[in-house]
């Protein structure tokens, strides 16, 4: 009988876990996955007193239904990883239970993660020695493949169609004169005099900063390089620089890509409305701080019945072959789009109309990586 270790979020707060656990327990009173995320599960514009607005959650919460229905293995054979230790001796696996260690049954167990960090070359191994290890959108992989790695696989296309003028800096000795060589750089090659520039790996668009080069001079730029993108060691972070976009909308588009197949499925698609009107002065584009958002609700079927927009997200999707949970995307005018990024997003954005979609692609997400794997 197949057992699974599924690794939850290391990051969650104990509250969370609990909270978690909890809703575990009334799956055994005979409550039913759906009925949980419907009560327990945080909808925008609803009231959400007492649920959790966690992706983490929904996920796992899915996946006991995926195990059941596709893998035939029940909840209680699944162990919730929260802050657990393991150790791996050659080709066995243990795992630390208060003063001993009780060997895992590794040929007739599942490891899944999804948000779990496996930085540790235990889970590499796990790869190499067993096809039991599986996982989707885990936050360590994305911290690698972050938003220059997507951008570096543009470059197979056409990629002044998805990103438009992009420069990457690769600076490891900060200092004036490198920075005034950049300067100079941009104001003569640039598309425009508008720019955005953006670390590679951030959350929340903290490290996002727009740039209106007309009214900013070098001075300025350098202040701006030193104090937002340069570390301790006098090295600039990983960072690049995009024209700034006059969009018309913003879209997350939920996706799912079948490279055997080379199918793409939209699960649900939000359009996030931003008031621009300021942003030149800002430091940066935190959410909720200096920016101001909102989120609508947009029917998939109008994304998908634009054969344009729908190609160009295809497009994108071959390209990167990246499966996380969104891909954010501008449209600047008629059959006119800009890549933005891919967001594995640590909170879903769920609405009551789109319920059903966002269970169905957790449910599915899984179903793609255990049918391939």
């Amino acid at each position: 009988m197949k057992k699974i270790f599924y690794f939850l979020d290391i990051w969650i707060t104990q509250e969370d876990y609990n909270f978690f656990i909890d809703k575990i327990f009334l799956l055994s009173k005979g409550v039913s996955v759906k009925d949980i995320i419907d009560k327990f599960y945080y909808k925008i514009w609803e009231d959400n007193w007492w649920k959790i607005n966690k992706s983490f959650f929904l996920e796992a919460i899915t996946f006991i239904d995926y195990a059941k229905k596709e893998l035939d293995i029940e909840f209680p054979d699944i162990t919730w990883v929260y802050k657990e230790n393991f150790l791996l001796s050659n080709s066995e696996l243990y795992i630390f239970d208060e003063n001993e260690l009780n060997e895992i049954d590794i040929k007739n167990t599942y490891f899944v993660n999804i948000r779990y960090p496996w930085f540790n070359h235990i889970f590499r191994i796990f790869t190499q020695l067993w096809w039991t290890a599986l996982w989707v959108n885990h936050r360590w992989d994305w911290i690698y493949n972050d938003k220059i790695f997507c951008i570096s696989k543009l470059y197979r296309g056409d990629l002044k169609k998805y990103v438009g003028d992009v420069i990457i800096p690769f600076i490891n000795n900060f200092n004036e004169s490198t920075i005034k060589v950049l300067y100079n750089f941009i104001n003569a090659n640039f598309s425009t005099n508008k720019i955005v520039l953006k670390k590679s790996f951030w959350e929340m668009w903290n490290g996002v900063k727009a740039v209106d080069l007309l009214n900013t001079d070098f001075r300025k730029f350098y202040s701006i390089i030193q104090k937002q993108y340069t570390n301790t060691y006098n090295v600039v972070e990983s960072f690049y620089i995009v024209p700034f976009y006059e969009i018309l909308t913003e879209n997350r588009i939920y996706y799912l890509y079948d490279k055997k197949s080379d199918s793409l499925e939209i699960y649900c698609v939000k359009q996030k409305n931003t008031n621009f009107e300021w942003v030149f002065e800002l430091e940066s584009f935190e959410l909720y701080k200096g920016i101001q958002v909102d989120w609508s609700y947009v029917n998939k079927d109008d994304i998908i019945n634009n054969k344009s927009l729908y190609l160009y997200i295809k497009e994108i999707a071959q390209l990167i072959w990246y499966e996380t949970w969104v891909l954010e995307l501008g449209v600047l005018g008629e059959n006119n789009f800009r890549f933005f990024e891919v967001n594995p997003y640590g909170g879903s954005l769920m609405f009551k109309e789109d319920q059903e979609d966002m269970y169905n692609f957790c449910y599915n997400m899984y179903k793609n990586k255990f049918s391939n794997y």
